[in-house]
């Protein structure tokens, strides 16, 4: 055997390589030890494009390499640190075959991705404001994805991350497989930890005929946006402060976002307990006097003016073709609840939503003076209509947009023992609107019938009497 070794210095960084190799000629039978060391990632070959803090963090690296077989290589020992940065591990590397093959295993105890990534930056097509300040014409980018093939080996990786920092998102104890070729790219994660929560998921993205077959399943329980926020160091708040679920199962295909989004199937239930929602500008632009007593209605008297106090919320969505229509949606607060039906084209981004507001007891006159708004007109459907990035809130004049008393997986909304009912009646306190939104959406929206919409009439009947009669009673 002959004995290496070897030191040097490169863009201000040292490098060595000791050990020994039998085969000088044909460069086989070797194991070395690697080790390099510098004041700046940013200087190193390859990594000029490193910007920020990232180029000037020094780093350190260290591993073993052999070769096990003909073009079969194994590292060992693997240490790469770079700042608060650090990952550890083993691979397998496989050069006999056509395409380049790793395997193996990674660790870290602490890994933060955010200086190495740039915060997505809005546009005028894709989720921005434009330059005039104005909401832009969509929501989701027609811009075609960069799928020129991923052409590198083909990756097997199982992962284990104690913490793990993204833009938004910050993980503990993630465990997951990373597989990667030019098939696409697959993420299976187990059950990690995310602002005292817990997450899991099957995320695939397969590039093919220059579109993007994507096909994810995600299941969130009990995450808090805000303790993950603070984690993170942001100094914002997140828009929804509470205990969140979520479920996710979508499949989807196309050339951009627009595209993949206007044939996007599947099922989204998204819940919240008690919290809070943000007053923004997300809502501020709808604008009229409609939304403004519409806020004034649900808001409690102690809440900030940024901040509303919700009990629960709870969206569901069933998705076939970029349709996507409402399975469950319920808003509750102290002073009144909102719950609502219809649907959302995703490839026009057209909004066609029915909202009913639900006073609860013991709303006075003083309150009703103070929103403007007669509870005669609040007690008429409201129908969210506009596009996804421009949308609009009035009163329904002929409410034809709302179907009262309409079952959804088994659950009438608007009828007297649905979850309009469930919300005034005197069982309200102890009753909790958004489980039953949430078993509702779990069964799926029903197909409608005739003898659906004979029952639906039965019940607008008597329930549009009683709104007469409210309405005399309050004035308009």
């Amino acid at each position: 055997a002959f004995a290496v070794q070897l030191a040097g210095q490169a863009a201000g960084a040292s490098f060595s390589l000791s050990g020994e190799i039998l085969d000088v000629l044909g460069g086989r039978h070797f194991d070395f030890a690697f080790a390099a060391k510098g004041p700046a990632l940013g200087a190193l070959p390859g990594l000029s494009r490193l910007q920020g803090p990232p180029a000037k963090e020094p780093f350190t690296a260290a591993l073993g390499v052999k070769d096990t077989s003909y073009r079969h290589y194994q590292v060992t020992e693997l240490q790469l640190e770079s700042g608060p940065n650090g990952l550890q591990g083993a691979l397998e590397i496989d050069l006999a075959a056509g395409l380049p093959a790793v395997t193996g295993r990674l660790s870290s105890r602490h890994l933060d991705l955010r200086p190495y990534s740039t915060p997505h930056e809005k546009s005028d097509t894709g989720g921005g404001e434009a330059a005039s300040g104005k909401p832009p014409e969509r929501l989701f980018s027609s811009k075609p994805f960069a799928l020129d093939g991923y052409g590198g080996p083909a990756m097997d990786i199982e992962l284990e991350l104690e913490r793990f920092w993204l833009q938004r998102l910050a993980i503990k104890d993630f465990q997951g497989r990373l597989r990667l070729s030019n098939e696409g790219l697959r993420l299976q994660t187990g059950n990690a930890q995310a602002g005292d929560g817990r997450l899991s998921g099957d995320f695939r993205f397969k590039p093919q005929g220059g579109r993007l077959d994507m096909d994810i399943s995600a299941r969130i329980r009990q995450l808090d946006p805000a303790l993950m926020f603070a984690e993170l160091g942001l100094q914002e708040k997140p828009a929804l402060e509470g205990k969140l679920d979520a479920d996710l199962d979508l499949r989807g295909a196309g050339a951009s976002v627009a595209e993949l989004m206007a044939g996007l199937n599947g099922k989204v239930l998204f819940s919240m307990g008690p919290g809070r929602i943000k007053l923004g500008r997300n809502v501020e632009f709808l604008g009229g006097d409609v939304l403004t007593a519409l806020v004034d209605l649900i808001k409690s008297r102690k809440d900030r003016p940024d901040r509303m106090e919700v009990n629960c919320l709870v969206a569901g969505f069933d998705i076939t073709g970029g349709l996507a229509v409402i399975s469950a949606l319920v808003l509750d607060t102290e002073q009144a609840g909102i719950v609502g039906e219809g649907d959302i084209n995703l490839a026009d981004e057209r909004l066609d939503v029915a909202l009913l507001p639900v006073p609860k007891r013991g709303l006075g006159d003083d309150r009703l003076g103070r929103i403007g708004l007669s509870l005669g007109a609040l007690v008429r459907p409201l129908r969210l209509a506009g596009t996804l990035a421009r949308p609009t809130l009035r009163v329904d004049p002929e409410e034809t947009a709302l179907v009262l008393g309409k079952a959804v997986g088994g659950t009438i909304l608007f009828g007297p023992l649905g979850m309009a009912a469930a919300l005034t009646t005197e069982a309200a306190d102890a009753e909790n609107p958004c489980q039953a939104a949430i078993e509702a959406a779990e069964k799926g929206v029903e197909v409608d019938s005739g003898q659906e919409r004979e029952r639906r009439r039965l019940i607008e009947k008597p329930l549009g009497g009683a709104r007469r009669f409210m309405e005399g009673l309050f004035g308009r």
